[in-house]
Parts: structure tokens; C-alpha cells; sequence
């Protein structure tokens, strides 16, 4: 006697959760490929935006924002160290020009323990009188006066190739050939001279204009 059936009839059920295993087991996943996908946009924007704030360190520049709160915690040390690092490199650049710091990293004389002897070029820069102007107007008054004047001779000083090296009270002292070489430092300091003392008139008429005298 023999008995002829589909073999559906016994593979059926194992087939369907067989079938379903594989759906689910795909929309798994897929579910995993989004959330790494997700996951992995979040760290790489956090590692940018750390990227971007040392390559503004690096440079000095410290009026970027800085990359907020993380819910990853090793990024969050990242930004704690930068921001640390930030902020006490930015004290740093209050009493040491950055440019000097940028011209020093970038001629690869960072050893200060060795001295070298070469000649360099200087201007010193004082404001005529400035005592009895500061006795004759407001804190306010003489500070944009400052911050105009240091202004205006910092730009001239770095468009011809100069380095401030410190403001010494109302006077700026700028270097050339030093610390990077530049063998036409003395022209490079003498049109500055002549454009620094051009930029003071203009302020000056501004000043007599504006009814104060600097």
C-alpha cells in the first residue's frame, strides 16, 4: 500500500517560520544599519566640531564657539581638555602678541634655550601728551582712543611683514627679521613708519572732527 502527499503538507509550518525569521532577523538589521548609521553621524560631527576647535587653538583664535555638551562621555573629556586648553592659552595671548607665537611656531624656533645673534629692525610708537588726555576725558573715551590707535599700528605693522612684540602703556614696540628672516626688513619698518604716522593724522582729524584731541 502506498500513500502519495505534497510535501508541503509537512514542510509548511517549518517553512513559514523559517520565512518569518528572515524578515525578522532583517528588519533587524536593517533597524542596526540605520541606528550605526545615526550613531556614527552623531560621533562625526562631534569629532569635526573637536577638530575644528584645535585647529583654532593651534591658530590662536579663540573667538570660535567651542562644541556644547556630548552624551558620549570620552567626547565630553575631548572638550573639557580643549576648552581647558583654551582658555588658558587664550590668558597666554593677553600678555604675548599671537602673531609673535604664530611667527615663532612657524619658523620651527621653539628652543629658547639657544640664542642666536642677527640684526633686526624696531618701531616704537608713543602717543604725544597722553597723560594729560587721559586727565581730560572719560576711562570710556581714552580706552576707544587705545584700542583705535593699537588697532590701526597692528595692522600696519603685520601688512608689512612685522611682528608686535609688546604694548608698552599707550606705545606699541613692532620688530622686523625677527623671529622669521626677512632681508628687506628695513624698508619693510620704514614704509610702516610712514604709514603708521599717515593713519595717526587721519585719527587725529577724526579726533578734531569728533571734538577731542588726541
Amino acid at each position: 500500500m502506498a500513500i502519495a502527499a505534497p510535501l508541503a503538507d509537512f514542510t509548511a509550518a517549518s517553512v513559514r517560520l523559517v520565512e518569518r525569521t528572515l524578515a525578522v532577523a532583517a528588519a533587524l538589521v536593517a533597524a542596526g544599519m540605520v541606528a550605526a548609521l545615526f550613531l556614527s553621524r552623531i560621533i562625526s560631527r562631534a569629532l569635526t566640531a573637536l577638530s575644528e576647535d584645535a585647529r583654532q587653538i593651534g591658530n590662536l583664535e579663540f573667538a570660535g564657539r567651542h562644541m556644547g555638551h556630548s552624551w558620549i562621555s570620552e567626547i565630553n573629556m575631548l572638550s573639557q581638555a580643549l576648552g581647558a586648553a583654551r582658555e588658558a592659552i587664550g590668558t597666554f595671548a593677553l600678555y604675548v602678541p599671537r602673531e609673535l607665537v604664530r611667527r615663532i611656531i612657524a619658523s620651527g624656533k621653539a628652543d629658547v634655550g639657544r640664542a642666536t645673534r642677527q640684526d633686526v629692525t624696531i618701531m616704537f610708537t608713543d602717543i604725544q601728551d597722553f597723560t594729560t588726555i587721559s586727565e581730560q576725558h572719560p576711562p570710556e573715551t581714552v580706552i576707544d582712543l587705545l584700542t583705535t590707535y593699537f588697532q590701526s599700528i597692528n595692522a600696519i605693522v603685520e601688512r608689512n611683514n612685522g611682528v608686535i612684540v609688546q604694548y608698552l602703556g599707550d606705545s606699541v614696540y613692532g620688530m622686523w627679521n625677527a623671529p622669521t628672516a626677512n632681508a628687506r626688513h628695513i624698508s619693510d619698518a620704514c614704509r610702516s613708519a610712514l604709514e603708521t604716522k599717515a593713519a595717526i593724522a587721519a585719527l587725529n582729524q577724526a579726533s578734531c572732527r569728533a571734538g577731542s584731541r588726541r
